[in-house]
């Protein structure tokens, strides 16, 4: 069973508005004043409906490939009825003939979701970023934050504890990161504008122990801890406080990836999460990046560093989106 949000009760309506606001436990974001609702599994209300397990985004898996195939509902000779206009102007302006990318607990829960309501959330989300006025990475990494900070309220009225992340707290920053070209682009010129350095050849060092396919997109394996301790940290980590150079630019995966009580077992190796990690995972999350990362399935496995790299030598649009 499937609970609609509502700013009435403890789950709540993302409304799109002019400004980014907190409105009555409502998130208003920024997009083209229509509304939608993320919905929730019944187990919302009721103690341990928080999924719990740490989660790396590069791990194999973390982005799960869904044929498109296997998500149509109604059947292709029904033209009508819930799901079908939503699935059909996905198909139109996001998919074409490539898969679905499903990220975090999307994945886990798919098989039970009504593909209506799955494919109006991921409408939802894609038809507002590819429509969104001004720097759609900058208002939806807005958005983002805004969600989780509505959603950690959600979790204090039924008494869960705040995501343990906080300044400083850097354990997470020390495995591969992923992230779409704009953001790339983003943080390219974040670093020009504030007169950061990036190591390039750090990332170059970094990228030998990253294993890719024919299309340079990372497939999951990585000797990542292999390499030297130092090469292991973001290059935008600052390792004598242990601060992010870039937080307000940072990546999608940056921002979701929290931490539950401890961030002792954060790091993982070589792709593999520590089992003893807890994780805070949210799946109103999962719409927001399954439908941006599909939209940018071209560059989202090409890594950050490779992004960066292909930026310093003069592609001012690496691995271009479908949008």
């Amino acid at each position: 069973m499937l609970y609609a949000a509502s700013t009435t009760s403890v789950l709540r309506q993302i409304t799109f508005s002019p400004w980014l606001a907190l409105v009555n436990g409502a998130i208003a974001t920024i997009a083209s004043g229509k509304s939608f609702q993320f919905i929730v599994t019944s187990g919302a209300l009721r103690p341990g409906w928080r999924a719990q397990e740490m989660r790396s985004a590069t791990a194999p898996g973390a982005i799960d490939k869904l044929e498109k195939n296997d998500l149509i509902h109604p059947p292709l000779s029904h033209r009508s009825g819930p799901g079908f206009d939503d699935r059909r102007w996905m198909e139109e302006h996001v998919l074409g003939e490539s898969d679905l990318l499903v990220y975090g607990r999307l994945s886990e829960e798919i098989s039970d979701i009504d593909p209506a309501v799955l494919w109006k959330e991921l409408r939802g989300v894609a038809e507002n970023y590819l429509n969104c006025d001004g720097d759609r990475t900058v208002i939806f990494h807005r958005i983002v934050d805004e969600t989780i900070d509505a959603l950690t309220a959600r979790d204090k009225r039924f008494n869960y504890p705040p995501p343990f992340c906080h300044k400083g707290c850097s354990n997470c920053c020390h495995e591969l990161v992923y992230c779409t070209s704009e953001e790339a682009l983003h943080i390219h010129n974040c670093c020009q504008e504030k007169g950061i350095e990036i190591d390039y050849a750090k990332l170059e060092r970094q990228l030998k122990h990253v294993e890719v396919d024919e299309h340079f997109d990372h497939t999951g394996v990585t000797t990542w801890n292999d390499q030297d301790k130092a090469d292991e940290a973001c290059v935008f980590l600052d390792r004598t406080d242990g601060v992010c150079t870039i937080w307000q630019a940072r990546p999608f995966v940056c921002r979701v990836h929290l931490a539950e009580g401890t961030n002792e077992f954060c790091m993982p190796h070589n792709g593999q999460v520590n089992p003893r990690a807890i994780g805070v995972n949210y799946i109103e999350l999962s719409y927001i990046l399954s439908a941006i990362f599909t939209i940018h399935r071209d560059s989202i496995k090409k890594t950050m560093g490779r992004l960066l790299l292909e930026l310093k030598a003069g592609h001012t649009s690496p691995a271009a989106s479908r949008a």
